[in-house]
């Protein structure tokens, strides 16, 4: 990385990663049938799509993930101070 142009970025990204680096400045646009109109996300719910042929292979794989503890519900580990972020939900 030595003469990379974005090393001192890269380098920065070791403590904290700042989400605002990878935002645009503003958007407005629709997703999935949900108006965006902001300079940062707001809080949604999406359902995860899974092709139906891959759902028993995606529910034992997370289950398995879950019973070795690599996976974790959210609301098992966030605190009520934790910030909302983008997160992985489930259901099984």
């Amino acid at each position: 990385m030595r003469d990379h142009p974005h090393k001192k970025t890269f380098l920065g990204w070791r403590n904290v990663v700042k989400i605002e680096e990878f935002l645009n400045s503003f958007t407005t646009t629709v997703f999935q049938g949900q108006n965006i109109h902001s300079y940062y996300p707001h809080q949604r719910e999406f359902e995860n799509y899974v092709p139906s042929e891959y759902q028993h292979f995606m529910n034992a794989q997370v289950q398995e993930w879950v019973n070795m503890g690599v996976l974790k519900k959210w609301t098992d580990v966030k605190s009520d101070s934790d910030p909302e972020i983008p997160t992985v939900v489930y259901h099984l």
